[in-house]
């Protein structure tokens, strides 16, 4: 290849902006109109050139045509004349492709002995449309992104084929390109290539009717693999691997279990083809696929798994996606509110109370109807603030008993939610009795057909159906027939402790997941205004509980505890006793109201209907010490907990 000039800035820039009377704009660029296409729509010009590593940088963005550019500033005189380019044909013929003689010393990497002009854009070298990437001066910009269609990175390509990601990037849970129109809802059949450009030659060849995922290289297919199926179960992947001199390509392809096709010739990928047999023979190359050859290929064997790393969570460690799940408790336990304050995180993208959420839309259909739901909702929503959450509540009766009842109209209103607003993550049914419609929770087949029904809403929206219900006996369970507990993938409680007033969540079930988990919360009344006869309006939002008012909840007393708990708070209502002193021994002085110790047995014994008074007494008194609510020093006695503070 022969040394080309470089069009040095020092030299070059200034008869530039001269001969085409650029004006200085932002960021050291010169603007003004194309020199092969005229545009020019000042001030946003798109022609423009800066400096970049002492050279000459520029582009169109209206023509992006770099070699008739390059062409009409040589011939100004104002652009280094490059040498002409020799070129070397390679003939491969279609009978070659089909029929080949594998020749280590011909391959057609080494046969194309092609010489280039730097300043032609990569793609315009390789024979293929600008799909799923941009031009940035020279240079052609391919963005990456992971399952959740954020954007992580890039990789620029330059003129000669040099190719570089962005510093940091991580491809570690699935890092890729597209090219062609990818949709999330229904992926359908998705080909996956290596390089850039070869993507683009099958994308190209396939009519451009599915779209191609750039997998960054060989080494990267299986984990673009796991990824895409982990997040779209039912998406139909193929390979369009490369024949590399090695066969890594074509073992990489094959690794995955899937359908796989690469070209005849050695050391080739689609794109060679492309650019030395056109896009039909792609098209029938790719048509050969590789099949797993028996049932046996579809087997995966112990030595050969690999763990599944990357979580599939709508609310880490509660919630997965997909899935079936139900949360239920008695009657006012703040089941509602807690759902409701769970589907807000997910819809506003908020960590749930410590944890991770995987942001989607959220369909909340309130069965029960009634103005309660949107009291709720306008209070969380104030509460925490946010704008534009994508949570939509349906406050109607809604029956999922019988299939051409509510069905369709959810189903239709599914596909206008997701056209207009993405696709949705959560659906709630609150509560299962109302969805029920009237049907036997105890009987195996309307319990059955709920859950035929909730199994078709959440294929239908590809999304986790969470419902809402009632327990049935204390300690039993959700109630109902035991097909729904069968049927569930997340299963999560509610209690409260009366006293306490605090209420508790726990993980009671969790298909792939370690359950158990626990989350206390209390419920924080709110005043929204006033009736038409005066009286407030309230409703609630729910607040995690400190650790001490948890802890005071989930110690358990006996009835002698409480009896003796009793005792010491009404002699201290009637200021028997004195505030402690302070020294060993003693909380700081006067925080603590202390009894004395006779005082506090002789009332027990007044109140305790044991026979044996002392030893209910002594057993209560040590009890409670033993549980940290109560402490005793120098013959007095003192409730521990923040409320019996002076």
């Amino acid at each position: 290849m022969p040394d080309f000039p470089k069009p040095y800035w020092a030299e070059w820039a200034s008869r530039i902006i001269e001969r085409y009377d650029l004006r200085e704009g932002p960021k050291g660029e010169h603007h003004g109109a194309c020199p092969h296409c005229g545009h020019n729509d000042w001030p946003s010009t798109r022609f423009w050139i800066n400096e970049k590593d002492g050279l000459v940088k520029f582009n169109c963005r209206q023509c992006n045509d770099f070699q008739s550019i390059v062409a009409v500033m040589e011939s100004d005189g104002v652009w280094p004349v490059m040498a002409a380019a020799k070129t070397v044909n390679l003939s491969v013929t279609a009978s070659d492709f089909n029929n080949v003689v594998p020749m280590a010393a011909q391959s057609k990497r080494e046969a194309q002995a092609v010489t280039f002009d730097p300043y032609t854009p990569y793609h315009e070298r390789k024979g293929v449309k600008l799909t799923g990437a941009v031009l940035e001066g020279s240079d052609v910009v391919v963005p990456l992104f992971n399952t959740q269609r954020q954007q992580v990175g890039q990789q620029r390509i330059s003129p000669a084929g040099d190719k570089r990601f962005n510093q940091g990037l991580n491809k570690e849970g699935g890092v890729f390109g597209v090219v062609g129109t990818f949709n999330p809802d229904h992926p359908g059949t998705v080909w996956i290539a290596e390089g850039w450009a070869t993507s683009v030659s099958v994308h190209m060849a396939i009519d451009e009717q599915e779209p191609v995922v750039f997998a960054l290289d060989k080494n990267n297919i299986q984990t673009v693999v796991d990824a895409l199926t982990l997040q779209w179960p039912d998406i139909n992947l193929r390979i369009a691997a490369d024949n590399d001199a090695n066969q890594g390509g074509q073992e990489a392809a094959q690794k995955t279990g899937l359908p796989w096709s690469a070209p005849a010739l050695p050391d080739t990928d689609w794109n060679d083809v492309h650019a030395t047999l056109g896009l039909s023979a792609v098209k029938q190359g790719l048509q050969r696929l590789n099949q797993p050859e028996s049932l046996l290929d579809e087997l995966v064997w112990i030595s050969d798994a690999k763990p599944m790393l990357q979580s599939n969570y709508l609310v880490k460690g509660w919630l997965g996606r997909q899935q079936m799940a139900v949360l239920y408790g008695q009657s006012n336990t703040g089941k509602s509110f807690l759902m409701l304050d769970m589907a807000y995180h997910v819809a506003a993208g908020r960590d749930w109370h410590g944890n991770k959420v995987s942001q989607g839309v959220v369909l909340y259909l309130a069965a029960e109807g009634g103005h309660g739901y949107l009291n709720r909702a306008r209070v969380i929503a104030d509460h925490y603030g946010d704008t534009s959450v994508p949570l939509a509540i349906r406050p109607c009766p809604v029956n999922l008993l019988d299939p051409e009842a509510d069905l369709p109209k959810l189903q239709q209103l599914i596909d206008l939610v997701k056209d207009k607003y993405g696709k949705i993550e959560l659906i709630v049914v609150d509560t299962l009795s109302r969805a029920l419609a009237g049907g036997n929770e105890n009987g195996p087949e309307d319990m059955t057909a709920y859950i035929s029904n909730a199994d078709t809403l959440r294929d239908h929206a590809q999304a986790t159906v969470a419902t809402v219900h009632h327990s049935g006996k204390a300690d039993n369970g959700a109630r109902g027939h035991s097909s729904l507990r069968a049927a569930t993938d997340t299963e999560i409680e509610l209690t409260v402790d009366e006293e306490a007033s605090i209420r508790f969540a726990k993980a009671t079930k969790q298909r792939d997941i370690e359950s158990g988990k626990e989350f206390a919360f209390e419920l924080t009344a709110v005043e929204l205004g006033c009736d038409e006869d005066g009286d407030p309006v309230t409703s609630c939002y729910i607040s995690p509980a400190d650790d001490e008012r948890v802890s005071e909840a989930t110690t358990k007393l006996s009835k002698n505890e409480h009896l003796l708990m009793q005792c010491f708070t009404q002699l201290w209502s009637e200021h028997v006793g004195k505030p402690n002193p302070g020294g060993a021994g003693w909380p700081e002085s006067g925080t603590r109201w202390a009894v004395d110790e006779d005082d506090l047995r002789q009332h027990f014994y007044g109140k305790t209907s044991a026979a044996n008074k002392r030893q209910a007494y002594i057993r209560a008194a040590e009890g409670l010490t033993e549980k940290g609510e109560m402490a005793k020093n120098e013959g007095f006695f003192w409730l521990v907990r923040p409320k019996h503070k002076l």
